[in-house]
């Protein structure tokens, strides 16, 4: 079943976070991508576009939900879509990419090319805010459709840090691992190719370790066996459509690194047109 096809029941009996992502992929698919085509291409938006987001919202109003700023966005989009087929001005400012000052740009090279992976830790505590900055930093990243499906586990306590310790490297004092709801790439037909649940990953683990860094921190990016994933499953008692991808261990730096040389991009282009 895809999320296009839905009982009225079905919906209404969905838990919460599943139909949330499902209203976010629903607006994304058959609005969101149409919208700016019909404001910028002058392509004709036909008298029942939206229908299929309100048919959701109208879900998520009935059941009282709460109105989140990503629910929030997206009636802005049906408010726009509604100007935009009446002929009126769309109604909104919106954002573009502008180039960034000397300055700016100054510490976005600092930023890309100063991280490096951190492996030792000072035996100090990370201040919660700190931990919340990087989990937002997560947040922002790209992902496919929308869905947002990378979920977290906080790993801090002393004893569950040194259970599921990597013996490669110092125990850590905070463990960041993340997960994927994968329940919307089960349904059938899937609504995504099942590799963009890696690609998320991928995506918010980055934005991550570059706040990590931004706020003096030492991180680093590392996976689990397959032993590990169980384990940690059976130790927090996870449904099984919580899956485990990777982790990032991170800390108080304790060590001083020699940053490895990155070969000439050059030599990794196989063709440029």
């Amino acid at each position: 079943m895809s999320t296009a096809s839905f009982t009225e029941e079905e919906l209404m009996e969905m838990p919460e976070d599943l139909l949330h992502t499902v209203v976010r992929e629903r607006v994304h698919h058959t609005m969101e991508l149409q919208l700016y085509h019909a404001i910028y291409e002058g392509r004709k938006l036909k008298p029942e576009f939206g229908n299929i987001a309100k048919r959701f919202l109208g879900i998520w109003e009935k059941r009282g939900l709460p109105q989140y700023p990503d629910i929030k966005w997206c009636y802005k989009l049906l408010e726009i879509s509604e100007n935009v087929k009446a002929g009126r001005d769309p109604g909104y400012e919106g954002v573009q990419p502008s180039p960034f000052t000397p300055d700016e740009m100054a510490t976005v090279w600092k930023l890309i090319y100063g991280r490096r992976s951190i492996r030792q830790w000072e035996d100090r505590e990370v201040p919660d805010n700190m931990i919340d900055r990087i989990l937002d930093a997560g947040m922002q990243a790209p992902n496919g459709c929308n869905m947002q499906i990378v979920r977290f586990i906080i790993m801090r306590k002393p004893e569950t840090l040194q259970k599921f310790h990597n013996l490669e490297f110092g125990v850590e004092p905070v463990k960041i691992i993340l997960c994927t709801d994968s329940r919307v790439y089960r349904l059938e037909p899937p609504v995504p190719p099942d590799k963009n649940r890696i690609l998320d990953v991928g995506s918010y683990m980055v934005h991550m370790l570059l706040m990590a860094h931004a706020l003096g921190l030492g991180a680093v990016w590392s996976t689990f066996s397959d032993a590990q994933i169980k384990g940690i499953q059976e130790y927090y008692n996870l449904p099984d459509y919580i899956e485990m991808v990777t982790y990032m261990s991170v800390g108080w730096p304790k060590e001083r690194v020699v940053p490895p040389a990155r070969m000439p991009f050059a030599n990794a282009v196989l063709v440029r047109e």
